[in-house]
C-alpha cells in the first residue's frame, strides 16, 4: 500500500471515531394546533406525522380566563449538524411556561390526555416520563416547569424534517391540551413556553416560543348608549327606547372574534382534549325594576350579519322574564360566533321581545303596567359562566371550562364586567297633587273627602281613547296646625311618592269606598271617606285622632280631582270646597324643584 493511500485510510478511520455513523440530530421545537393522523380521533403514533402550525401569536385567549387553552408544542428530533439525538437515553427536555397551569393543575405522568409520543420504531422507540412544578420567576411572576425525561431512546432522524411527512423517520413528542391562568398576563401580552435541554449537544440554547396572546374580552365603549324613559301606569312600552351595546375586543391586532366561546365537545379538535362549556353572558337588574313593569328578554340575541354570515348568537338558558320589583335577570349561552370578525351586540327595548334573527335589532320587551311604580332600573352585564340565578354572577362551578376571574365590578385590570349602568331606563312618576285647605274634626265636626280618577274620559272631549289609563294609589299627607305631620299610603304594591312617608299601604280600609283590594283607584273610579276613618287607618284613632289643619293628597295617576265637605256635630253641612290642584299632573325626573300653581 502506498503512503498516500495509507494516509487516506487512516484519516477515514479517525473521522469514523469522531462522526456518528447515524445522521446528525438535535431538538426541533414547533408550536402547533393539530397533528394528523392522530387528531381528532386518535390512532397510531408511528409516524410520519403532519402538524398544523399555530399562528405566530399562538392561541388568542381571554385575559380574564383562568383555564385558557394554549397552543400545543411539538418537539421532534432533526439532523442539525453539530448536535446529538434529542431523545438519547436520560436526556431531559424542560418546557417553562410563564403562567400557572390550571388544567391539569399538575402533571405526574405522561398521560394520553396531555402527551403524544411518535416513533417509527413503535414500542421499541421513544418512551418518556413527565412531571411538573409550579414556582415563581424573578420578580415574583408565576411559572410552571414541565420536565420530560427520556426513559427509552427515540429513533434518530434521517433528515432535517425528522419524522414529518411524507417520508419522515425519527421520533417526537407533543405536549397538548394545557389550560392556564391568563390573568397575570397584561392585555396583548404573550404566554410563552421556553424549551431547554440538559444536554447542550441536543439543544445548544433555549428556544422561546409564543403559545398564546392574551386579549381583553370586551372592547372599550360598552354600555347603555340611550337611557330609556317611560311613564308610570301608562300601560304601554317606553316612550324612549333604551339601547345598550358591546363588542368583542378588536382594538388591537390580532382580532379576537371568538371571545365568547361556544361549547365544544370532547375529541372534536385535538385528541384527548376535554369538553368545554359555552361562555355565558349575564344581564342582571337585581330588584331595581319598578313594580308593575314587566321585562321580557328574547329567546335568542342575534347580531346583524357580518361578512355574509351570522354574528354572535346568545341563547337564553335561565331567567328571562320578570315583573318588578322581583329579581330580574337573564343568562345566555353563546351558541354561535362568527370566527372571521369580532361581534358587536346592540340591543334596544320594544313592546315585545325581538330576537334579531330577521335582521332587526334585537329588543327586550318592556311594558309599563297599570298600575305600576316608578323609578330607575339599572342593568349590569357580565360574562360567565354564570350561576343559575341573578345577583352577583360570580363563577360557582370550580370545575367549569372555561372559567374566569371572579370579580364582575368595573375596576382597573382584568374583570368580567361588560358594563354596569345605573340608568337603563327610568319610569317617571305620574301624579296629581290635590290640596284640601280646610280639614277638621274638632268640636264634633267631621270632614268628608273624595277623590276621582277621570282617566276614563273617552268621548267627553271628542277623543277616541282615554287620555290616560292609569290605576294608582293615594298618599295622604296630614299637616295639623301646630302639630307634627304624618302620612298614610293606601297602595299595598308600591312605596309612597315621598320617601319621608314610610307607612305601609293599607288597601281598601274600613269606612272608605272606591279603592280596589290593593288600595288603588281605577280610571272612572271615585274614592270617598270621612276624616275619622282616615285617621284610624293612619294609626291615630279616638283621642289621638283629633285633627285640625290641611291635607295634601298625591295620586299615582293623572287627571285626578277632589272635593271636601265639613259637617257640624248635628250632621248639617258647614262648608264645601273643591280640592285645589298643585302644579302639573306629570312630573318628570326629580319630584322637587318644580314650579307649582294652584287651580280648581
Amino acid at each position: 500500500m502506498s503512503g498516500k493511500r495509507l494516509f487516506i485510510f487512516l484519516l477515514a478511520g479517525v473521522l469514523a471515531t469522531i462522526v456518528p455513523t447515524a445522521a446528525f440530530a438535535g431538538c426541533h421545537v414547533q408550536v402547533v394546533t393539530a397533528i394528523a393522523p392522530t387528531d381528532p380521533s386518535g390512532g397510531s403514533g408511528l409516524g410520519p406525522i403532519t402538524p398544523t402550525n399555530a399562528a405566530a401569536s399562538g392561541a388568542i385567549v381571554n385575559q380574564e380566563g383562568r383555564t385558557e387553552r394554549v397552543s400545543d408544542v411539538l418537539v421532534y428530533d432533526d439532523n442539525t449538524i453539530g448536535t446529538t439525538n434529542c431523545f438519547a437515553l436520560n436526556n431531559i427536555v424542560r418546557l417553562t411556561y410563564n403562567v400557572t397551569l390550571t388544567n391539569p393543575s399538575s402533571i405526574s405522568a405522561a398521560s394520553n390526555a396531555n402527551f403524544d409520543v411518535y416513533d417509527n420504531a413503535g414500542l421499541a422507540g421513544l418512551t418518556i416520563l413527565a412531571s411538573s412544578t409550579v414556582g415563581l420567576a424573578p420578580g415574583g411572576t408565576p411559572q410552571t416547569v414541565i420536565t420530560v425525561t427520556v426513559q427509552q431512546a427515540g429513533t434518530a432522524s434521517a433528515s432535517a424534517t425528522g419524522i414529518l411527512a411524507p417520508t419522515g423517520v425519527g421520533s417526537a413528542f407533543r405536549i397538548k391540551n394545557l389550560r392556564v391562568d391568563a390573568t397575570s398576563i397584561a392585555a396583548t401580552g404573550t404566554i410563552t413556553a421556553t424549551v431547554s435541554s440538559n444536554v447542550a449537544t441536543a439543544l445548544p440554547a433555549p428556544v422561546i416560543t409564543t403559545v398564546a396572546t392574551a386579549q381583553k374580552t370586551i372592547n372599550a365603549g360598552a354600555g347603555v348608549t340611550v337611557p330609556g324613559v317611560g311613564s308610570q301606569s301608562s300601560g304601554v312600552t317606553l316612550s324612549i327606547p333604551a339601547t345598550f351595546t358591546f363588542s368583542e375586543e378588536n382594538a388591537v391586532a390580532p382580532l379576537f372574534p371568538n371571545a365568547f366561546r361556544t361549547a365544544v365537545a370532547a375529541g372534536t379538535t385535538v385528541f384527548g382534549d376535554i369538553a368545554t362549556t359555552p361562555t355565558s353572558v349575564i344581564f342582571d337588574s337585581g330588584t331595581t325594576v319598578p313594580s308593575g313593569v314587566s321585562v321580557t328578554w328574547p329567546a335568542t340575541l342575534t347580531t346583524s350579519a357580518a361578512n355574509g354570515t351570522a354574528g354572535l348568537i346568545f341563547t337564553l338558558r335561565s331567567g328571562g322574564s320578570c315583573v318588578g320589583p322581583a329579581a330580574c335577570f337573564a343568562i345566555y349561552d353563546t351558541t354561535a360566533n362568527n370566527t372571521t370578525a369580532a361581534g358587536t351586540m346592540t340591543v334596544t327595548t320594544a313592546a315585545a321581545a325581538v330576537t334579531g334573527a330577521t335582521g332587526a335589532t334585537p329588543a327586550v320587551g318592556v311594558v309599563v303596567g297599570s298600575p305600576s311604580g316608578f323609578g330607575t332600573a339599572s342593568l349590569h352585564a357580565s360574562f360567565g359562566p354564570g350561576e343559575a340565578s341573578g345577583g352577583g354572577n360570580d363563577d360557582v362551578n370550580a370545575a367549569a371550562i372555561p372559567r374566569y376571574i371572579a370579580t364582575t365590578s368595573a375596576v382597573a385590570g382584568t374583570t368580567r364586567n361588560i358594563f354596569n349602568a345605573g340608568n337603563w331606563f327610568t319610569i317617571n312618576a305620574v301624579r296629581t297633587t290635590l290640596l284640601y285647605p280646610f280639614v277638621s274634626n274638632v268640636g264634633g265636626f267631621n270632614t268628608g273627602i273624595s277623590v276621582v280618577n277621570t282617566c276614563n274620559d273617552t268621548g267627553a272631549f271628542n277623543n277616541a281613547a282615554p287620555t290616560c289609563s292609569q290605576t294608582g294609589g293615594l298618599t295622604f299627607y296630614f299637616f295639623p296646625t301646630g302639630g307634627t305631620p304624618f302620612c298614610l299610603n293606601t297602595d299595598t304594591t308600591a312605596v309612597p311618592v315621598a320617601p319621608a312617608c314610610t307607612s305601609a299601604g293599607v288597601g281598601a280600609f274600613a269606612g272608605s269606598r272606591g279603592l280596589n283590594a290593593s288600595g288603588q283607584l281605577a280610571p272612572g273610579g271615585s274614592f270617598a271617606t270621612a276624616l275619622n276613618f282616615l285617621l284610624a287607618a293612619a294609626g291615630k284613632p279616638n283621642g289621638a285622632g283629633t285633627f285640625d289643619g290641611y291635607i295634601i293628597v298625591v295620586t299615582q295617576f293623572n287627571n285626578a280631582h277632589g272635593f271636601s265637605a265639613q259637617f257640624a256635630a248635628t250632621g248639617a253641612v258647614f262648608s264645601a270646597n273643591n280640592a285645589l290642584i298643585i302644579g302639573g299632573g306629570t312630573r318628570n325626573g326629580s319630584l322637587s324643584g318644580v314650579v307649582e300653581s294652584l287651580a280648581e
